[in-house]
Formats: structure tokens, sequence, C-alpha cells
């Protein structure tokens, strides 16, 4: 969330609500990549067909929330014609997800 005064404010409250709205708006397509923090995989936005990226990373692996709350923050930050765009993010029980092109 971009604040007035240019500081990003990520919290635990403004994480998309659970798994389940983010598997109504996106089709999990194929998985694409696994490592050791998670997966990416190709996914659809039902709603206008357009192919974007789902970065899934198990809590277990991750360090903490507030270490996926920085980089969302800095996500959010990038603007550039050669990064890839961030457009969102959910988490579920086991899982944090980043919605990337």
């Amino acid at each position: 969330m971009l604040m007035s005064n240019n500081e990003l404010n990520v919290s635990p409250s403004h994480f998309r609500s659970e798994q389940k709205k983010m598997e109504e708006r996106y089709e999990i397509l194929e998985v694409i990549g696994k490592g050791g923090f998670g997966e990416v995989s190709r996914i659809r936005d039902k709603a206008t067909d357009d192919i974007r990226a789902l970065k899934r990373l198990s809590k277990n692996q991750c360090n903490s929330e507030k270490e996926f709350s920085e980089e969302i923050k800095i996500l959010q930050k990038l603007d550039h014609p050669n990064v890839i765009r961030f457009y969102e993010y959910y988490k579920d029980e086991e899982s944090f997800y980043i919605v990337t092109e």
C-alpha cells in the first residue's frame, strides 16, 4: 500500500484474504519451476485471460512473515521496463503467494 509520504506499509492485515479467493481469481496452468523455498507456476487471470506468474513460498521455508513483507515492499517500489511487474499477494495457512508478470 503506497502512503502519501512515499513510505510503503505492508502488514499482515494488508494480505489478500484466504487462498480460496486467489483460486477464484486465477487458474493454475502449470508449474514452471521448483526450488528450496517453493515453486513458480504459470497462471491465468479468469477475468482478463492475462497470463501471469505465481510464486509460492512455503511458510516452513520462509524465515518470517516480516521477511515476506519486506519483499512485497521492494516489489511495490519497482517500476522499470526490465523488471517484472508486481500485481498482488496472498497467504494461506501453509504458504505466501506473489502474483507477477
